[in-house]
Order: C-alpha cells, then structure tokens, then sequence
C-alpha cells in the first residue's frame, strides 16, 4: 500500500473516480461546483485521439455508475 501511496495514482481522484464513480459522486462529485468539475477536466492534450479515449472511458464511467446506482437503490428496497 506505501508502494501505491507513493506512486500516487492509485489514490489520486481521477482513480477513484474511475473504479468506483457512485461511490465517488456519493462522497465527493455532489458537493463540487459547475466551476470546479471545469477545473478538473485536463486540457493538457487536446489530439482527437486523446479526447476520443477520454469520451469513451467517460461512457464506462456512466455504466458502471448507472449499474451501482441500481443495485444501490435494489439493495434498498430489499433491506
């Protein structure tokens, strides 16, 4: 775990976001600003290829965010 906190990408916020965006939004997205969430977004590479990549992860990101806030609200209902 030292080795991962010093490598600094396993627990940098863009990480964690992409493993587990429900819990991200939960914790972290909803109190960010309009002005914030544009502060975060990287405009340090702006190739076609890159903002393609980019726009795909974002897709995955908001399945894997649809899908654990379904089984969230299904876990709810059964408990």
């Amino acid at each position: 775990m030292k080795e991962l906190i010093a490598q600094g990408e396993y627990f940098s916020e863009e990480e964690m976001k992409y493993r587990d965006p429900f819990l991200y939004h939960n914790l972290i997205g909803q109190y960010l600003t309009d002005d914030e969430v544009q502060e975060r977004v990287d405009k340090s590479d702006l190739r076609f290829s890159t903002i393609l990549l980019k726009h795909m992860d974002q897709l995955d990101e908001n399945a894997l965010y649809a899908k654990e806030k379904e089984d969230e609200v299904i876990t709810d209902i059964f408990t």
